[in-house]
């Protein structure tokens, strides 16, 4: 049945390890019927929507539209569904604010609706003047993607193979509408791809199967448990070869096996084949011991001490290199930046490190077991602790020194085994580990950093703003097709204040706000004022030779980087706008005013191809100097304003530091000189790498210990030690509460910041809505005069407050913005949120913050009503508070860290306190457990003295009184058995005596008649009665010999002995009698074991002499006896078909005086028993009534 169950895991294996290699999937997929489910499940989208719609129509008509409104709302979330109310044209009602249409898309007739955001399926309802629209979600189609805005199917259609839609017609992909009509094609993924969403699941399918058959081939095989260690050992290098040379396909495509993520050799080429070769190390290091079971050789151990110091250096110059060859964050301070290819990271270093302590177990534990060093231990720890101390205090630190702990660790614990260490020697180890590996990162982490300020720098030298260059491009397609532009540029100097004003806030608002610009449109015959040198030249030739000399093209075409000033970003743009008749060349200067970012948006509105390397300021400062002079400065370090360094070669890197900041300096020129400046690093960064890394190894290590019987530090779990388990007890109490205590923290710091981000926002848009009463407080109403000049206020007010500030009329329409990105791009609606709306004008709300979203990106959202000096109601003011996540990311990283920090030096004071806390708790029921154990019937009790009058005292007490009475009854007991042996063996010496006594006193009787009535004794009757008497005196004396031998027993030395001779010398006495069948199992002619020769003797002919007793009733009796060998033993059997032995009889046959025999002493069994114990062999028998009986030996072999 087992063989079955291999065979059939070994079959689904193969299985599954065929799926990993095959080139593509696709015929899994059949794209028409992922087609049929797609219009299924679109057909139940519309059949709900028509539904709701009604339900909307009805209590719109009953004026009870509000009891469904929320709901309505958080149908977007759930099933993609949008509402819309139109009354004569004009919206009235919108479900949310995420879908960007107006009420002239709605009125299109078509049923695809395709928005600036996304695709929907339309619905509508007619009755009267009153359209309900229903839309549909069916793709997100943002102008660009990033980690906020993805364009994907809504989640209902997310169909397994479909990558999204295409308007042209297809057959067997097209889908139809509620109409009946087609209404879009679905595009599938690219052949090879379609299965990309099982992709997970068939590679852990993969690793299933290289499990399995890891565990199953070897148990294919049936040698000694040794050698089928050895076998998975080579498996499991053959398995890895297969998979490196061979990676599955569906490997291949995670991440984890992507050279750009992770890359250190040609041997380990992605984290996936680290992880890989360092699971087999540990695999490899826990077979060692079964594998090499038998090896005792010393050179064997110091071979592996050798391999395991090797491997102990490479692995911390394995840790640093993966550091340093990776794309992967390893920065423990910042907990929310770590991605699960980080953890799997640290738990790949934890396993190569436990590889390397199993190693230095193994070799250490077997070299203090061949050397015979056990005295020699405290030396070695005493000269080792000085060696480290040497090295770490003298010499100057470096890793490698750490490692000298590690045998010391390991020789301690081989040194304390039997004592009470359970947690204490592990927990050693893991400080030290995580030390060790805390180092390497850190120390190789400096270094990547600094190579990361020096890429930082000459990006910040290339005066470059990659967010400007990706807007301009639209910024110009607007330019050129703006009719009012035109108008302007006809006129432009007559009307040059207007004309710049109209610029600014129609296209350079928003992000572009940071930028000074200057404004000049050129003709081909105009001239240009050129101050301060007085002269007039061609306006285009000017702006021409100034792009020929400073200009450098960007990927913005006709957005040129100027070059003639050094740490500032400046750009030359030139438009080229068609006016009737004539070309305007009209060109913009541009000059960044900082390095401030506003936050939120420019990573919303950024590709995330166009994003670039991780590379900002952030926790930078910078500063740019000319000639030594501080010309600009960004960040809050307090730079000199002359340079004191000079002396820098052009184009070189300086490294520098000052009391409180490290300083990166690059001589760009002759002139420039950039500086980058960071705080120095402290102490407690380097112990937040260390109480994270032994937190993370704690976890692993423990699991590995509970799991793997051989690794060296095995305990089982449940723990059976009482000190163990109260360790154990403290440590997780402990952890429990650092989990607890850091989840209710964490949570209580996100209400906080929350609360705090709602207050400011409250506070700011209170404060923006002052600033703007002040500017508009007059106005009675909102016109479109008014619309540009209050789009400048909001993007001056916007510079101010650091938020972006939003205006929406009355109606619930955007009427301005100082982010009209957003907006333009379709990221957002330009209706008001329905939730902000209801609030305020419906349940009259004198403010509202709520949570809002865009894309994937979640944000405060503050509303309140704007009014005039006579309290009227003119538009709803809104303040989007666009905080970066990774604030409060940082905040609750930071208050994790500390927290953690403490509870690790907690976590080690509790050890240490807990070790000898309960030792000291322990120790007297580890004495009395002691003395329990030395307990025996008539030797001396030992008392244990314990002062205090505790729990434990009382425990003490007792076990000295029940001691005590213990003893005594000991005594007593052996007084009476004593009194009782010899009661016994002097009834029985008394029986065996009296029966030969009783012919003696017969015969003598009888002779003393014959003499006394005087007859004639013949000289026959005389010599009969002397013999007579002589054997029964000669009985008297066998017994007396068979007693006095049976109370002397045994009393020889056991010497190496030839068993074989014995029993043949035994045979050899009996042969003549009756037939004995010897056969002989063996290797060589002699069987040697530690024995005496006379009592083996003696043993056999016992067991011999039974055998014949026992057959000599039987006509065809016989004896056999097989002598035969194992590894460790030689067997004897002696066989007889004799009489055999009662079942009632059996229990009792090796007692002394207790014989089956009419005849005998019963002492003969009984003292081979004695002779079999005190040679260390074995004796036992098997017999059935009437058939015979076997006795069985056992004896152990003398090892040369």
């Amino acid at each position: 049945m087992q063989k079955l169950k291999t065979t059939l895991l070994l079959l689904l294996a193969l299985l599954l390890l065929s799926l990993q290699y095959l080139p593509s999937y696709d015929f899994f997929l059949n794209k028409s019927n992922q087609a049929l489910h797609f219009q299924e499940v679109l057909a139940e989208k519309e059949k709900l929507l028509q539904s709701k719609l009604r339900d909307v129509q009805q209590n719109h008509s009953s004026g009870l539209l509000q009891r469904i409104d929320r709901e309505l709302s958080e149908d977007f979330e759930g099933n993609g569904f949008s509402y819309f109310i139109s009354v004569k044209g004009e919206l009235e009602f919108w479900s949310e604010d995420a879908t960007a249409v107006d009420a002239e898309m709605l009125v299109k007739p078509t049923n695809l609706l395709i928005s600036e955001n996304a695709i929907h399926e339309k619905i509508s309802l007619h009755k009267g003047d009153t359209i309900y629209y229903g839309l549909i979600l069916i793709q997100q189609t943002y102008p660009y993607q990033n980690r906020f805005l993805n364009n994907q199917l809504q989640e209902d259609f997310t169909i397994s193979g479909i990558e999204g839609i295409q308007l042209e017609k297809i057959e067997n992909y097209a889908i139809k509408g509620v109409d009946g009509e087609h209404l879009f094609s679905l595009k599938f993924k690219k052949e090879g791809s379609l299965l990309d969403s099982y992709n997970t699941l068939i590679g852990l399918l993969g690793g299933l199967a290289f499990l399995l058959l890891l565990h199953y081939v070897p148990l294919l095989f049936h040698p000694s448990p040794q050698q089928r260690a050895q076998i998975a050992i080579l498996w499991g290098i053959l398995i890895r070869v297969l998979v490196f040379f061979a990676l599955p396909n569906s490997w291949a495509k995670w991440d984890l096996f992507k050279a750009e993520n992770f890359a250190i050799s040609q041997w380990i080429p992605s984290l996936g084949d680290f992880i890989l070769h360092i699971l087999l190390l540990f695999y490899i290091t826990s077979l060692l011991p079964k594998a090499f079971k038998k090896v005792k050789s010393k050179y064997y151990f110091s071979a592996l001490f050798l391999v395991a110091v090797i491997l102990a250096v490479f692995a911390v110059d394995l840790i640093q290199s993966s550091v340093l060859n990776s794309t992967i964050r390893f920065n423990l301070n910042r907990l929310f930046q770590l991605s699960l290819l980080s953890y799997l990271t640290f738990g790949a270093f934890a396993l190569l490190l436990f590889s390397v302590l199993s190693l230095f177990s193994q070799a250490i534990q077997g070299l203090l077991r061949q050397l015979k060093l056990k005295k020699s231990i405290r030396k070695a720890l005493g000269i080792s602790s000085l060696v480290f101390v040497y090295c770490f205090v003298v010499i100057d630190f470096s890793w490698i020194y750490l490692w000298i702990l590690l045998p010391i660790a390991i020789l301690f614990f081989h040194h304390n085994r039997n004592k009470n260490r359970a947690i204490g020697t592990p927990i050693a180890l893991l400080l030290i580990f995580s030390l060790l590996t805390a180092y390497a990162i850190y120390e190789v982490a400096f270094e990547k950093e600094a190579k990361k300020r020096e890429m930082l720098l000459a990006k910040l030298s290339e005066e470059k703003d990659p967010v400007a260059e990706y807007l301009f491009q639209d910024v110009q397609q607007k330019m050129r097709e703006d009719d009012k532009l035109k108008e302007y540029l006809n006129s432009f100097w007559e009307q040059q204040k207007e004309a710049e004003d109209y610029i600014r806030s129609t296209f350079f608002s928003g992000y572009w706000e940071k930028y000074k610009m200057v404004f000049t449109p050129c003709l081909p015959n105009d001239s240009l004022y050129i101050n301060p040198d007085n002269v007039y030249t061609s306006c285009h030739e000017y702006f021409q030779s100034k792009i020929r000399r400073e200009g450098e093209q960007i990927s913005s075409n006709n957005l040129f980087q100027l070059r003639n000033f050094p740490g500032r970003i400046e750009y030359l743009a030139e438009v080229f706008i068609p006016v009737d008749s004539l070309v305007f060349n009209f060109y913009i200067e541009m000059l960044a005013n900082n390095f401030n970012e506003n936050e939120g948006y420019p990573e919303l509105l950024l590709d995330a191809k166009s994003q670039g390397d991780d590379l900002s300021l952030n926790n930078y400062s910078f500063a740019v100097y000319d000639e030594n002079e501080l010309i600009y400065h960004y960040g809050d370090y307090n730079y000199s304003r002359k340079l004191k360094i000079t002396e820098i070669a052009p184009t070189s890197f300086y490294q520098t530091q000052s009391k409180t900041a490290e300083h990166l300096l690059y001589q760009k020129d002759q002139k420039t000189t950039l500086v980058l400046s960071r705080p120095l690093p402290s102490v407690l960064n380097f112990l937040t790498y260390w109480a994270y890394l032994f937190v993370i190894y704690a976890l692993l290590f423990f699991v590995i210990a509970a799991l793997v019987k051989t690794f060296p530090f095995h305990f089982p779990f449940p723990f059976t030690d009482f000190s163990a388990k109260i360790q154990f007890f403290l440590v997780s109490s402990l952890l429990v509460a650092l989990i607890l205590f850091g989840v209710g923290t964490t949570y209580y710091i996100q209400k906080q910041y929350q609360q705090k981000n709602f207050k400011n926002l409250s506070e700011k848009v209170r404060s923006v809505n002052l600033e703007l009463e002040q500017k508009i407080g007059t106005e009675e109403f909102m016109s479109e005069q008014l619309q540009s000049y209050i789009a400048a206020l909001l993007v001056k007010f916007s510079n101010v407050f650091y938020s972006d500030i939003n205006l929406y009329d009355t109606e619930g329409n955007l009427y301005a913005t100082s982010r009209p990105e957003v907006f333009d791009k379709g990221l957002k609606s330009r209706r008001m949120n329905p939730e902000a709306y209801r609030q305020l004008i419906l349940k009259n709300r004198a403010e509202w913050v709520q949570e809002e979203q865009i894309g994937e990106m979640t944000y405060l959202s503050a509303y309140i009503p704007f009014k005039n000096y006579n309290n009227e109601v003119l538009a709803y003011l809104n303040l989007p508070y666009f905080s970066k996540q990774g604030e409060l990311e940082q905040e609750i990283s930071t208050f994790l860290v500390s927290t953690i920090n403490i509870y690790v030096g907690i976590f080690t004071l509790a050890l240490l306190v807990s070790v000898l806390l309960i030792n000291q708790l322990s120790k007297p029921l580890l004495m009395i457990r002691k003395q329990i154990s030395r307990l025996k019937l008539g030797s001396s009790v030992e008392l244990i003295n314990w002062e205090s009058k505790d729990e434990i005292g009382a425990l003490v007490k007792e076990y000295n009184r029940i001691a005590i009475e213990l003893n005594e009854s000991a005594e007593q007991l052996a007084q009476s058995e004593r009194e009782g042996a010899w009661r016994e063996m002097a009834k029985q010496v008394a029986h065996e005596i009296k029966n030969p006594l009783t012919p003696m006193k017969l015969s003598i009787q009888h002779l003393q008649r014959a003499y006394e009535s005087g007859d004639q004794i013949d000289q026959g009757r005389i010599k009969r009665t002397t013999q007579n008497l002589i054997e029964q005196i000669d009985t008297l004396s066998n017994i007396a010999n068979a007693f006095s031998t049976f109370a002397k027993m045994p009393e020889k030395e056991l010497e190496k002995t030839d068993l074989l001779s014995a029993l043949q010398a035994a045979i050899t006495i009996y042969e003549h009698e009756v037939e004995i069948q010897f056969t002989k199992q063996l290797r060589a002619d002699k069987a040697w074991i530690m024995g005496d020769k006379d009592q083996l003797l003696r043993l056999f002919n016992n067991l011999i002499k039974n055998a014949v007793h026992a057959i000599e009733e039987k006509e065809d009796g016989k004896i056999e006896i097989v002598i035969s060998e194992s590894d460790q033993n030689y067997k004897i059997s002696i066989v007889d078909n004799g009489v055999g032995i009662a079942e009632e009889q059996k229990d009792r046959i090796f007692e002394p005086n207790f014989t089956t025999k009419s005849s005998g002493s019963g002492l003969g069994l009984a003292m081979s028993k004695n002779i079999v114990n005190h040679i260390n062999a074995s004796i036992s028998f098997n017999s059935q009534l009437g058939e015979g009986t076997v006795f069985y030996l056992e004896f152990g072999k003398v090892v040369d």
